[in-house]
């Protein structure tokens, strides 16, 4: 219970950042967008494929240390179940 517990929280948290990094990256804030992107990706996150193609997506992938973060990702896939 306590583990089914955590990965909510887990998703919660993600879930908050990937708003506030969509957000972020909207208004230009693409540092800010990033350490949205990298907070959810402690809580597990591991989808980048769609920030790559989302056109409201720019800022962030203009953020230096996205590239890094984007490879870091994609050879860390989540598990498939």
């Amino acid at each position: 219970l306590q583990s089914r517990a955590q990965a909510l929280a887990d998703l919660n948290e993600f879930v908050y950042e990937l708003d506030a990094m969509r957000a972020f990256s909207i208004a230009g804030r693409g540092q800010e967008a990033l350490a949205s992107l990298k907070r959810a990706t402690d809580s597990g996150y591991r989808q980048i494929e769609w920030i790559r193609n989302d056109p409201e997506m720019s800022a962030l992938r203009d953020a230096p240390g996205f590239t890094d973060l984007a490879r870091q990702l994609a050879a860390n896939p989540a598990p498939t179940d």
